[in-house]
């Protein structure tokens, strides 16, 4: 597949490559969580991450199969992106709960915000058929939660996870700009790659601010 040209006549990204795109990052969350999960230091975090890392996989599915349905096989799609945070993950390991917390909800928030621009950039009726997969409020609320009671009470540690947080917002919003520069059809010119920036911009310090931590 020539990701490339994965570009509609009218300058929107094709469905075929979005719907990649999607399923791809979806499945990034959900293994996320589940690693999370694994990791989780006490049984009601493990099962809070558990439903959610369960969730994300179910919307994995759904969009899968409204593809094919569509006549997009939305697994061979997402091959190509597969692999593309290994960087980024590699210099952003975490070094206790907190940090990974944060990283989680910063980094998957962001991949979800790249996948959501893409998918505003199609037409309508299809935009529809991926946007409803793309709602996150579960994850903020428990991340918000875990953070904010954590670093709420702690000067020290509020002040750690905002250089933390700051470090894994760049470290991922660059991964994402080497992403569209390899799949050119996700954004068909400089204003369409401003408007990837400017929505990772927008939900980082949305996320970050919502926290208490300085942008």
């Amino acid at each position: 597949m020539d990701t490339a040209s994965n570009v509609s006549a009218s300058g929107a990204p094709a469905f075929n490559l979005v719907a990649g795109l999607v399923t791809w990052s979806l499945s990034v969350q959900s293994i996320r969580l589940g690693k999370d999960a694994y990791m989780a230091p006490d049984m009601v975090t493990r099962a809070a991450l558990m439903r959610l890392s369960a969730q994300t996989t179910q919307d994995f599915k759904a969009v899968s199969t409204r593809s094919r349905e569509l006549g997009v096989d939305a697994l061979d799609n997402a091959q190509p992106f597969m692999g593309a945070l290994g960087d980024y993950d590699e210099r952003t390991r975490p070094a206790d709960w907190p940090e990974r917390v944060l990283k989680t909800y910063l980094g998957m928030g962001l991949l979800g915000d790249f996948a959501a621009h893409a998918v505003s950039l199609l037409p309508p009726a299809l935009a529809s058929e991926l946007a409803p997969y793309l709602d996150h409020r579960e994850l903020d609320a428990f991340a918000s939660a875990s953070i904010l009671g954590a670093a709420g009470s702690d000067p020290q540690l509020a002040a750690r996870l905002g250089l933390w947080g700051r470090r894994v917002v760049g470290e991922e919003v660059g991964t994402f700009h080497a992403l569209l520069a390899r799949f050119k059809g996700l954004a068909a010119d400089d204003a369409a790659r401003q408007g990837y920036h400017d929505a990772l911009s927008a939900g980082a310090a949305t996320r970050m601010k919502g926290l208490g931590l300085r942008v």
